[in-house]
């Protein structure tokens, strides 16, 4: 049934050169399309590809460290035993949902910024006198 209708549609194309010629031309349009859809994608890949490698190979993990430590040197320390220990118990479902949400959050800020603030505010008056 299927080879009747392709060979009815051929016989049709042959007895038609007008829309033999249209349908060459849009299925070579088509072809080339997606040949450049095609290369499009691959040079894409290949880019990234090589930026990926480029980036891998070109760290200077010294001066990555040094600026690292400058930028740690500037923000307050946070990672204490009590900052992390409340931390971790306010992502226990039950807390949040019992408790409301202002004492939640004043119980990490006093864990985790009122005593290491303190203890670093002592040190660099240490370090002024």
């Amino acid at each position: 049934m299927k080879n009747l209708i392709f060979s009815e549609v051929l016989k049709y194309l042959r007895s038609t050169p007008n829309l033999k010629k249209k349908l060459m031309v849009f299925v070579g349009i088509g072809v080339a399309g997606l040949m450049l859809a095609t290369t499009f994608i691959v040079a894409i890949g290949v880019a990234g590809v090589k930026y990926v490698a480029g980036v891998g190979s070109n760290i200077d993990v010294a001066q990555h460290a040094e600026a690292l430590r400058l930028k740690v040197d500037n923000i307050p320390v946070i990672s204490s035993v009590e900052c992390l220990g409340a931390a971790q118990g306010l992502m226990n479902l039950e807390s949040l949902l019992l408790t409301p949400i202002k004492d939640n959050f004043l119980s990490l800020k006093r864990a985790c910024f009122d005593g290491p603030l303190k203890v670093l505010d002592e040190k660099k008056e240490a370090e002024l006198i």
